[in-house]
């Protein structure tokens, strides 16, 4: 790649320009536009603004958060994506950054994520292979790690697979999706498909129970002939009728009774089911504690187990709720707030989560203590809107 051309342009700069990514490709087939930075916000509040990420994303076919925090990781400061908000404000860097060094780090990552290391060209698909980001060339035909020097970009890619299918940004068909689908460690929606398998078959279960006949036809008509019947087979001479009236009323309480004890274990065995997940929940991160010291040292130490751990549904509100009783038994309310923004920082609880835990904190004290921190996502907000009506 060449380093003199300006991959990353200010946006009061003139309109970006398109790039090529392989200058020596003589069809120039392949091609990006320059990335537009916005600075704003003062003192401690500035970000740089990626405007058109998700436009460059696509011309390289990486997710945008792989350039985001590709760079971020490189000159050592954080970095957010978020594809719920207006595409201006989707991708940002905290503090502010000279044009030139983002471009050098924009290079960077091309050279070490997009170019197959044998032939040159941008033509990777990128899969996890026994927890090492690799390529597969579509090109070539190579199958090789990629050249990743930064780790904690490497874990980042480990813990944020590319997308498999329509919603992949790479849009490639080098891989089948059963490869890559193997590859994706998504725990929450294997164990969703499990639950929901699950209840479906007991549903039908339910509904072949429903087919069976268990009630009696009691018309007169019907009585008359099951009266003829047991008087035939047995030769009984006395009305039978009041007998089987009352063996059908037994029928229907017994088929009650077994609705009834299927439905409560039904429930029974889901709440023992949640019991035992909430248990091992808790004793996964009060292991890593033990392990470490402390939770700050374990979320540092262990980022990669806790990423694992709150993918499940619900993981990260019970993760908070285990926070706070953990926090009030060591009697340190005012470290929550600590550990919260730190979660944050990682990239591992969103802010939108964050403000969503506080509105439904019943607790004052802990409620107090992240005060400050919910006031400094209000603030930032607010100055990002600011600017972008200016």
């Amino acid at each position: 790649m060449d380093n003199t051309i300006s991959y990353v342009i200010p946006e009061s700069s003139q309109k970006p320009k398109i790039l090529t990514l392989v200058p020596s490709d003589p069809g120039s087939r392949y091609k990006t536009k320059q990335i537009q930075v916005q600075t704003v916000g003062k003192s401690k509040m500035i970000k740089s603004f990626f405007l058109n990420i998700n436009e460059v994303a696509k011309s390289m076919k990486v997710p945008p958060s792989y350039i985001v925090h590709f760079i971020a990781y490189s000159i050592g400061t954080q970095a957010k994506y978020d594809s719920k908000k207006p595409e201006r404000q989707q991708a940002f860097l905290t503090g502010e950054h000279d044009m030139k060094d983002l471009s050098k780090w924009t290079v960077q990552f091309i050279n070490e994520v997009l170019l197959c290391p044998t032939c040159g060209l941008p033509e990777l698909v990128i899969t996890i292979e026994k927890n090492v980001p690799t390529g597969s060339c579509r090109a070539c035909g190579s199958c090789k790690p990629l050249p990743i020097t930064n780790e904690r970009f490497k874990k980042h890619i480990i813990n944020h697979p590319p997308a498999v299918g329509k919603e992949a940004w790479s849009g490639n068909t080098g891989a089948t999706k059963k490869q890559q689908s193997k590859d994706r460690k998504d725990t929450k929606k294997n164990s969703k498909k499990e639950q929901e398998e699950e209840e479906e078959e007991e549903e039908e279960e339910e509904e072949d129970d429903d087919d069976v006949i268990w009630f009696s036809d009691t018309s007169a008509e019907a009585t008359k002939k099951r009266r003829e019947q047991l008087m035939a087979d047995t030769d009984m001479t006395v009305d039978p009728t009041e007998e089987v009236i009352a063996e059908t009323e037994k029928m229907s309480v017994s088929d009650k009774k077994e609705k009834k004890s299927k439905k409560e274990k039904k429930e029974g065995k889901a709440a023992e089911k949640e019991d035992e997940e909430e248990s091992l929940f808790t004793s996964q991160l009060n292991q890593m504690v033990a392990k470490n010291g402390d939770i700050s040292t374990a979320i540092k130490k262990q980022k990669a187990d806790i990423t694992t751990l709150l993918e499940g549904e619900g993981a990260r509100t019970q993760f908070l709720e285990w926070l706070v009783s953990h926090m009030t038994q060591l009697k340190t309310i005012p470290k929550v707030a600590v550990v919260v923004k730190q979660l944050y920082d990682e990239d591992l609880l969103e802010e939108e989560e964050i403000m969503a835990w506080n509105g439904s904190l019943k607790n004052q004290t802990v409620k107090s203590s992240v005060a400050p921190l919910i006031k400094w996502f209000e603030e930032a907000e607010e100055e990002s809107e600011e600017e972008e009506d200016e």
